[in-house]
């Protein structure tokens, strides 16, 4: 069986072997991925036990990511040099852990990493939609039909399918807690699907409800496919502009994007706020050497392109089902005017000159930068981006330049 560093890059480019193959990590000792014909991808660890070689199995990638993997490892090991045994304790918790239960340890260990309006809506929903209906249960026998039977009941006899879709966003949640604590093999939601509200005649841009659903699934993708979609619904700049930025466009919290790429041919510069900063950082560790920010996970040192794929999967999995990526730009643009940001400066900001009101004169005659007011207006629409997200403005007023916080994903 070969042995192999493994990155989340070199996984992503495994596709289909001719055989079953294993790949023993380097730097995780213990840590092996195997992938089967079909392409299934399988964490397990490997270790001795009474003078027998034993593997324990971690989970199935992406549910399981190669960091999940690595500190599995790390606890399993630390367990063992109290004399557990890993498989052993896993039929334990199978065996013995009931809903109510399971709901006490997500709460001390997930629940509070969320932001507190997020938490506060999920203790309802635990305490108040879940419990009542599953609490009995052991956690390993909740299986479909329990759950269909609670979201059907809110869906169709309380008609309230946004509704449905947050308890059941809640239910995955744990789940997938649960699946990662070794207490359940598989999270029974995801054989369920999303419920569609009534169509809605599409206006081309996305209010607050549909916002923060968004957020949520672009915060759910592997990077750096979410957080792509993320930076043009705060800077509102078009797609291929975006998925080609690189390391060396940026500087000093500004982002330039080459006359050569940029649609009128002159360079663009976008000021980058706070939140649009953090997550830019947090993708270093994850393009490495690459030159490129939104590096492909499939291309050796080349960006993003397409796009097609995962609006599909957003269209089909959230309620948001007109979903475009054109229109996070149409969002952006429309936010900024009810903001009462002035429509040169709108268009500016999105390098667009009929947005802007530029005639042909203007757009000869004008070469004020316009640096400070697009500052200024990237800064106004990342403040109401996160008051929808979070519902929080008071810790958003009191956070001063420079210093930065993670918060539900946000960064100040």
């Amino acid at each position: 069986m070969p042995k192999k560093k493994l990155t989340q890059r070199f996984i992503n480019s495994i596709n289909k072997p001719e055989k079953t193959v294993s790949y023993y990590d380097t730097k995780t000792k213990g840590l092996i991925l195997r992938v089967t014909k079909k392409g299934t991808k399988t964490f397990s660890y490997r270790y001795y036990e009474d003078g027998k070689n034993k593997r324990f199995t971690i989970g199935r990638y992406p549910k399981f990511s190669l960091k999940d993997a690595r500190n599995e490892v790390q606890r399993i090991k630390t367990g063992r040099l109290d004399g557990k045994d890993p498989q052993l304790e896993r039929k334990q918790k199978r065996t013995a852990m009931k809903f109510n239960v399971l709901v006490k340890e997500y709460k001390k260990k997930h629940l509070r990493t969320l932001r507190d309006s997020t938490k506060a809506e999920y203790e309802r929903i635990l305490d108040h939609e879940l419990l009542p209906e599953l609490g009995g249960y052991v956690a390993d026998q909740i299986n479909k039909k329990h759950i269909v039977r609670i979201l059907d009941h809110k869906a169709y006899d309380e008609n309230s399918a946004t509704m449905a879709n947050r308890i059941r966003a809640v239910l995955s949640s744990i789940f997938t807690f649960a699946e990662k604590q070794s207490i359940v093999d598989n999270n029974p939601v995801s054989k369920t699907d999303v419920y569609k509200s009534k169509p809605k005649q599409s206006n081309g841009f996305y209010e607050t409800e549909d916002i923060k659903e968004l957020w949520n699934y672009f915060s759910d993708l592997d990077e750096p496919m979410g957080e792509l979609l993320k930076i043009l619904l705060l800077t509102g700049q078009r797609k291929t502009e975006t998925a080609s930025m690189k390391w060396t466009d940026i500087r000093r919290n500004v982002w330039t994007i080459p006359a050569d790429l940029a649609k009128n041919g002159e360079p663009h510069e976008v000021p980058l706020g706070n939140i649009a900063k953090g997550i830019i950082d947090n993708l270093k560790s994850y393009s490495g050497d690459s030159q490129y920010v939104f590096l492909s996970p499939r291309k050796d040192d080349k960006p993003l392109t397409s796009t097609k794929n995962v609006a599909q999967r957003i269209r089909k999995n959230t309620a948001v089902t007109d979903f475009k990526v054109h229109n996070l730009r149409r969002t952006v643009i429309t936010h900024m005017a009810k903001l009462g940001i002035a429509r040169t400066i709108v268009g500016k900001v999105v390098n667009h000159k009929q947005a802007s009101g530029d005639d042909l004169v203007t757009a000869i005659y004008d070469k004020h930068s316009y640096i400070d007011e697009k500052k200024q207006a990237i800064q106004e629409w990342e403040k109401q981006l996160y008051i929808m997200l979070t519902g929080d403005s008071l810790s958003l007023m009191v956070m001063g330049e420079g210093r930065r916080k993670v918060i539900g994903g946000l960064y100040y």
